[in-house]
């Protein structure tokens, strides 16, 4: 009778879509891998800065947006144990765009497609506040430092950022792309690929809060200065159009350097703030779009390769010529360009999560990889 109870309980907790933590094999004996599962199709991620909490959420699109209600809830997962700390639901009516920690982790902000700013307690899991806005579909979000600015990347041609206030919910400040007459951007922009010049497919907030970063269709990459709006090219659009291959880019620590993998050049590349110079570049080959992520230091690549596309593997700086495969995707699963980083390292450098799989049965997984 106990071991039946213990079935249907275990049942029970799998269609709730609540996690379970179980070892794997890891194709390099010095790693430690663990897995957590869950239901879910595909879903996006974010770390809080202190590396201990994970939100996960169903990633609508697959979905084609039809809503299922079992999959609306944001989950907050303890990634030291693997288990579930709490589901952000109350009054979630639509799927989550995307989701970003202050950074002292005590509040979430988080978009549903139908147009809903949501900022949370995460502590309590209950809604701080909840601002309607006339901005469906999927978006993408950034907090300042301050905690009290949250940038929004509003798609669409042309692509915005908006500073909301999550106090009161008024957007205070708008960077866009400008244009000498509203003919010049008829003519020029409303087509592709022209269009896709104006359509951002990536971007992220320097840690000091002085500049932002824009990646777009046509793999452009430009810097602004978030006081004066001025906008730096850092590299040109590529002669390849609608590549959409630049889909993450992170500032260091510092905010000196952005980081992000050049296509063209086959390369994860760091280029100063200052002066726009590149100060270092590590050879990863060809990547699927997206399908990176770095330590903090930079000092560390993890990437999934077009060669080997269901192969986790990591590459240090000093020795790009000698690729570590780390993991191996277990068959029902597929590695995918998400919305979310699908690769991240948590702070101390010694622990990778690899996530955002899409699972034609919703079995799906999240790995943690203990570096050895």
């Amino acid at each position: 009778m106990l071991v039946r109870r213990m079935v249907v309980w275990l049942v029970i907790a799998l269609c709730l879509g609540l996690t379970l933590v179980r070892p794997v094999r890891a194709q390099d004996a010095g790693l430690t891998v663990r897995t957590i599962s869950f239901v879910s199709m595909a879903y996006g991620m974010r770390l809080s800065p202190d590396g201990h909490t994970l939100a996960v959420f169903e990633n609508g699109q697959v979905r084609e947006n039809k809503v299922d209600p079992k999959f609306l809830p944001i989950h907050l997962i303890n990634i030291d144990t693997g288990n579930e700390i709490a589901q952000l639901s109350s009054g979630i009516t639509d799927y989550t765009s995307d989701v970003a920690f202050t950074r002292d982790g005590k509040r979430l902000a988080s978009y549903q497609i139908n147009g809903e700013l949501l900022i949370w307690d995460v502590r309590t899991a209950k809604v701080a506040k909840r601002f309607t806005t006339s901005l469906l579909a999927y978006h993408r979000l950034r907090f300042l430092p301050d905690g009290k600015l949250l940038a929004v990347l509003e798609s669409g041609t042309p692509s915005k950022i908006l500073l909301v206030d999550t106090n009161t919910g008024f957007i205070t400040r708008i960077l866009a792309p400008g244009f000498k007459t509203f003919a010049d951007f008829q003519q020029n922009f409303t087509q592709v690929p022209g269009m896709m010049d104006v359509q951002y497919a990536g971007f992220d907030v320097a840690p000091n809060g002085k500049t932002l970063a824009v990646s777009t269709f046509n793999d452009e990459v430009q810097l602004w200065d978030i006081a004066s709006g001025k906008i730096t090219t850092l590299r040109p659009a590529s002669e390849k159009k609608g590549q959409i291959a630049i889909r993450w880019l992170t500032f260091t620590p510092d905010s000196k350097s952005l980081i992000f993998y050049d296509p063209d050049a086959l390369k994860i590349r760091f280029v100063n703030v200052a002066d726009q110079k590149e100060s270092k570049a590590i050879a990863v080959g060809s990547l699927a779009p997206g399908l990176y992520g770095l330590s903090a230091d930079g000092s560390t690549v993890a990437w999934v390769g077009k060669d080997r596309p269901n192969v986790l593997q990591l590459t240090k700086a000093a020795e790009p010529d000698k690729p570590r495969p780390l993991v191996e995707i277990q068959g029902s699963l597929k590695a995918q360009p998400t919305l979310t980083p699908p690769i991240i390292f948590l702070p101390d450098g010694k622990r990778i999560i690899f996530g955002g799989f899409f699972a034609q049965d919703t079995r799906n997984l999240i790995y943690v990889i203990k570096l050895g």
